[in-house]
């Protein structure tokens, strides 16, 4: 099944795409500069900036808008050999790790030299970057936008002023007094650091000191949240893109599977679904702050009221970026074709029921499964249902196996 889904094939939409990525009077080009005047060309191709090529997101979404007819510059901060880089990327560059103290000034130098058209950031740390330098080529929020993400609590408290469900957050002598009477709490770094990194599931005062120390130590000062019950399945996510007038272009919404650790952290496998009401929920947090780009929403359904509540909101696009592109929706390519001011291709949608696994994650959630549990043979019968059910099944792409190798031994 496939929702909004257009009378058109795949490959026609991809056709129209890059028939509608024409240059416009925007990118033109400056070649020389003679005594009577600048002489500009057309670009043949728009030129786009990617980074952090070498992550599985990066990866997607290098693919994606290579098939799209873009001109595609990857970069990222793991120099890599010819032989280990994208097969689709037109050209590669090296930036400084963002912990290096010139990161800032050799990302900004190497957009400089590149001169793309538009800019498509995956990490936080770019991202924050980006908007902080108003580069009006770049697919970011606005700064302001992007801090109220950026900083939990403040998402947290803009959720409970716009009367979206949210869990709890505790001050540190209600957590205490909280944790004392066997209740559980969520700490976590107060800011998105990705990939479910400083977060601690506690229900004993000793354990809450020590995961609030090693958050600060880590990643600075915690939040400390309300924890709802429930497994993988509860887990809910929405990917939403906006225009530069907030308009939603296209939204792509999961029900995990799996995660690991099993409390909590990063999808191992999920299901595609169409749950709008997760959108429509969260459309006066963006409207608010006048969103553009991508964003992640994550979401968990609490039993006890049946209210699907914020756990956070991620300022850019997910990680699991190939699924929604697995899924026949090009993400990348409509957030180029937006910020160029091109046409959308009409009947955007995805396949729905389809099914998303990241085998490495996988298997570590499955071996702690069958390793714990005292009903092996309930958990093989779920593996299996969970291996052969929903169509299609996405698991890895080995056409371009040069990245994968980088990122592996990275």
């Amino acid at each position: 099944m496939m929702v909004s889904v257009s009378t058109k094939t795949q490959t026609e939409l991809q056709a129209e795409a890059q028939t509608q990525a024409l240059p416009s009077p925007q990118l033109l080009t400056p070649v020389v500069a003679e005594s009577s005047g600048e002489h500009w060309k057309w670009r043949a191709r728009p030129r786009v900036l990617v980074t952090d090529v070498i992550h599985p997101a990066g990866r997607a979404m290098v693919r994606d808008l290579a098939a799209s007819g873009f001109e595609v510059i990857g970069s990222d901060s793991r120099p890599v050999g010819t032989s280990l880089r994208s097969r689709y990327l037109d050209d590669y560059r090296a930036y400084s790790p963002i912990t290096s103290p010139t990161f800032t000034e050799d990302f900004l130098r190497l957009v400089a030299e590149v001169k793309p058209d538009v800019v498509m950031p995956l990490s936080t740390k770019i991202v924050q970057l980006l908007c902080e330098n108003g580069m009006p080529q770049a697919v970011v929020p606005p700064a302001e936008a992007f801090h109220v993400a950026f900083d939990k609590m403040r998402t947290q408290a803009e959720c409970r002023l716009l009367g979206i469900p949210a869990p709890r957050i505790f001050e540190l002598d209600e957590a205490r007094d909280f944790v004392a009477r066997g209740e559980t709490v969520v700490v976590k770094p107060g800011t998105d650091v990705g990939g479910a990194r400083g977060v601690f599931y506690v229900d004993k005062p000793a354990a809450l000191e020590e995961a609030i120390a090693v958050c600060r130590s880590q990643h600075g000062e915690p939040l400390i949240q309300e924890f709802i019950p429930g497994g993988a399945d509860s887990m809910l996510t929405a990917v939403v893109l906006f225009d530069r007038d907030t308009r939603l272009i296209a939204h792509f919404t999961t029900r995990k599977m799996r995660q690991t650790p099993h409390t909590g952290g990063n999808t191992a496998a999920s299901v595609s679904t169409d749950d709008r009401k997760l959108v429509d929920q969260m459309m006066p947090f963006f409207e608010k702050w006048r969103w553009r780009g991508p964003a992640e929403v994550e979401l968990k359904l609490d039993p006890r009221d049946g209210q699907a509540k914020v756990i956070e909101v991620n300022p850019r696009f997910p990680g699991y970026l190939r699924f929604p592109i697995g899924c026949g929706l090009k993400l990348p390519t409509l957030a180029v074709l937006e910020t160029l001011g091109r046409p959308l291709p009409a009947g955007i949608g995805y396949k729905l029921d389809a099914r998303y696994f990241e085998p490495a994650l996988y298997l570590r959630s499955a071996a702690g499964e069958l390793r714990h549990s005292k009903n092996k043979l309930g958990v093989i019968r779920r593996l299996f249902a969970e291996l052969t059910g929903g169509r299609p099944r996405l698991f890895l792409d080995v056409t371009d196996p040069g990245p994968r190798i980088a990122h592996y031994f990275s």
